[in-house]
Parts: C-alpha cells; sequence; structure tokens
C-alpha cells in the first residue's frame, strides 16, 4: 500500500444521513470508468488481475477515458462496451485488455490534469436498473471541464453545478479514486459520493506511485451483487 489505507467497513458507513453506503447491499449495476493515459498502464495490469480473479455477480460496465480535448472521442469516453456479468471473465478480460492497449499507445504528456469531471458526467445516464454504482479510478488532478461538455454556453463553474444538481436527483453511488483536488473534494461533500484519496496530489510522481501502489483486489472484493 501506499500509506492511504482504504478501511471499507468504517469508510462506508452512512456518515450522511439520508443514503446507506452499506457495500453489504445488492449492487445490480455497476459502471467503472478507467482512466487510460499513458501513465495508467501499470495500474490498469493490476485493475485487470483484481476483477479477473474475483467472481463478482454484478452487472459491469467498463467505460474508458482519457482527455477530452485532445485525444480523439473514441478514446475520450468510448462508452461502446455493454453491461456484461462479471463472471463473464473471457470477455472481461478482453476489455481490459484492449484498455491496457490504448493507455500503452497514448502519447505520454497529456496525462495531467485529466477530465474526470466530462466522464463522470457523461456516466450518469447509462444505467437502466435500480442500484448503480460508479467507481471512477484516476491518477491524475481534475481538468476544467471540456467546451462541449453540456454546453459550450456555460462556464466551468456553471457546469460544475449542474454536475452537482444531477447527482443530487440520481440514485448512483460514486466512488472516487484519486489524487485530492479541491473539485472532487466538493463533490465528497455529497451524501451519494465518497472520495478516497490516494495521494494528497501535490506531486504528480507521487499520485502515479501511489495510486499504482492501491489494493485493487480489496477495493473490489467490496463490490456484492446477487
Amino acid at each position: 500500500m501506499s500509506g492511504f489505507e482504504f478501511d471499507f467497513k468504517q469508510k462506508q458507513e452512512p456518515k450522511k444521513t439520508g443514503f446507506d453506503f452499506d457495500f453489504s447491499k445488492k449492487t445490480k449495476e455497476v459502471i467503472i470508468l478507467l482512466d487510460v493515459s499513458a501513465t495508467m498502464k501499470d495500474s490498469l495490469k493490476k485493475i485487470k488481475e483484481a476483477i479477473i480473479n474475483i467472481p463478482l455477480n454484478v452487472d459491469i460496465k467498463i467505460i474508458p477515458f482519457s482527455d477530452y480535448e485532445y485525444d480523439e472521442k473514441e478514446i475520450a469516453f468510448n462508452d461502446k462496451y455493454d453491461f456484461i456479468k462479471a463472471n463473464n471473465r473471457n470477455k472481461l478480460q478482453k476489455i481490459l485488455d484492449e484498455c491496457i492497449e490504448i493507455s500503452t499507445n497514448e502519447k505520454p504528456g497529456g496525462d495531467e490534469p485529466q477530465s474526470i469531471l466530462d466522464a463522470l458526467y457523461d456516466s450518469l445516464d447509462l444505467f437502466s436498473k435500480r442500484i448503480k454504482e460508479i467507481y471512477l479510478f484516476s491518477n491524475a488532478s481534475v481538468k476544467y471541464f471540456d467546451s462541449d461538455t453540456i454546453s459550450n454556453d456555460l462556464t466551468h463553474s456553471q457546469k460544475f453545478d449542474i454536475l452537482i444538481e444531477k447527482i443530487k436527483n440520481s440514485d448512483i453511488i460514486i466512488n472516487l479514486f484519486t489524487p485530492y483536488d479541491k473539485e472532487l473534494e466538493k463533490l465528497n461533500k455529497l451524501k451519494k459520493v465518497k472520495l478516497f484519496n490516494v495521494s494528497d496530489g501535490n506531486s504528480i510522481f507521487e499520485n502515479i506511485d501511489n495510486f499504482n501502489n492501491l489494493d485493487f483486489e480489496t477495493i473490489f472484493k467490496n463490490i456484492k451483487g446477487k
């Protein structure tokens, strides 16, 4: 571990009234948002091992994302993969291999900051069933909203307010595994959002190292469903 311990039993107690963070509750659909920038390659390999080797009886949709401003649309946010049962390991492995390949082919230098808010916003309408969770993984800090996200007539602040209201009006549990970021800390104040800071966000290299040392197996063991 990187020195940042994730005690799910403690972290997921319903500290904010009106919503239950208990991971033992049935989870029907889980979206996993994966930053596929170049520095994420080693972490993606670990994520692949953690997901493949743990029997998860839930529907999972994997969405690779990257920089909305500089990357091609099919790389910036790729929602082509359907929800699949997590025990469909051959299909899941194929998808994760493709994510790793994208990361391997990405040019270094566009990893920091990252379009985390854009990807989160675009994923909120992709669920169909009642019980929903999002897991977002990135070793980068937050980039301002892309001009084309929501509307190019709005400022970043206005778009952020829209994102907050959309989360408030949803029934989606959101788990963010990222370095500390003041924008994400604002989201963490919402009762449906939990931010797991993987580092203090002061050093790009420290962010990468700490993220890569996460115990992904423990993280995914806490995704349960029937």
